[in-house]
C-alpha cells in the first residue's frame, strides 16, 4: 500500500492439486495459506495467480476456493493446461476416456498402472504409489519433481531409488 501497488501477479512453475495455494491438510497447526493472504488484501488489490504448467484439478481447486469466497479481485489462469494423457491416476478412468485411446496406448496405460500398483504394494511410499492425492502426474520439471508425480519416479526409500529424486523444499 505504501508503494502504490494495486496489482499482484503470482507466478508458479507447476500446480498439481493446488495445495501450495490452498494449504496441505497435514498437521494440527494451520498457518495462513497464500490464498488466505490474497483474500485478506481485499478488493482494492487485483491478484492474478499464473501457474506456467497446471493439472486441471489444481486450477479447478483454486478457482473453486476463490468462487466460494466471492473474490472477484482474484483470478487463477494458466499458461499450459495438462491433458488426461499426462496422468496415470490411482483410479482407472471411466470407459469413455479409455475408449478414446488407441489399443497400443490403452495397453501401455494399463501395463503402467499395473506396474505402479505392484511396486506400490512392495514399498511404502509417503503419499502412495500414485503420488500426492493419487494424481499420478507424469510430469518432471528440470527444477524439481512434484509430489503429485508417480512415487516410483521421485521418492527415495531404503530399497527404492527413483529416476528423478524430489528435493523437499519444506525440510
Amino acid at each position: 500500500a505504501d508503494n502504490g501497488i494495486k496489482n499482484i501477479v503470482l507466478l508458479e512453475d507447476f500446480v498439481g492439486s493446488g495445495s501450495q495455494f490452498l494449504g496441505k491438510d497435514e498437521g494440527p497447526k494451520k498457518s495462513p495459506t497464500i490464498l488466505d493472504c490474497l483474500f485478506n488484501l481485499g478488493p482494492e488489490y487485483n491478484a492474478l495467480i499464473l501457474p506456467l504448467i497446471s493439472c486441471p484439478e489444481g486450477v479447478m481447486n483454486i478457482n473453486n476456493a476463490i468462487e466460494r469466497k466471492s473474490c472477484s479481485w482474484i483470478q487463477c489462469k494458466t499458461t499450459f493446461l495438462l491433458t488426461s494423457a499426462c496422468f496415470v491416476k490411482d483410479m482407472i478412468p471411466n470407459k469413455n476416456t479409455l475408449s478414446t485411446m488407441e489399443q497400443a496406448e490403452l495397453d501401455e496405460f494399463l501395463n503402467l498402472h499395473s506396474l505402479v500398483n505392484k511396486i506400490g504394494t512392495q514399498h511404502k511410499f509417503q503419499y502412495g504409489p500414485f503420488g500426492y492425492k493419487g494424481m499420478g502426474s507424469l510430469v518432471v520439471m528440470y527444477t524439481n519433481c512434484s509430489d503429485n508425480t508417480l512415487a516410483i519416479v521421485y521418492e527415495r526409500l531404503p530399497k527404492w531409488s527413483p529416476l528423478f529424486r524430489r528435493i523437499d523444499r519444506v525440510s
